[in-house]
């Protein structure tokens, strides 16, 4: 049995990747948006960067597998907002997700 979990938070991914049984994170751009909607996706990896090596590793694994699914990459824009300026952040998105991916 894997165990995931699925936040956007990471003070909770921190936390529940040092208990060792976690096989991984699942997020989305509703649950990075709800986290702190002021707060840019930019900021977010900044965060990252300045974590353990171990948790960038964790992130990073995590991150490329997002890359890899098929069904997730079609699927990113239905998690932002209809409007045309949220539909047009989904290349800066993607972007910033390549970011996380390869910070390892």
């Amino acid at each position: 049995m894997e165990l995931y979990i699925d936040t956007a938070n990471l003070s909770h991914i921190r936390e529940c990747a040092s208990y060792g049984f976690i096989s991984g994170v699942t997020t989305n751009p509703s649950l990075l948006a709800k986290e702190d909607p002021k707060k840019d996706v930019k900021d977010i990896i900044k965060e990252i960067y300045a974590s353990s090596s171990d948790l960038k590793a964790y992130l990073s694994d995590q991150f490329q597998d997002f890359l890899t699914n098929e069904l997730f990459i079609e699927s990113l824009s239905g998690h932002l907002l209809p409007d045309k300026a949220s539909q047009a952040r989904l290349p800066i998105l993607l972007e910033r997700i390549k970011e996380i991916a390869d910070m390892a």
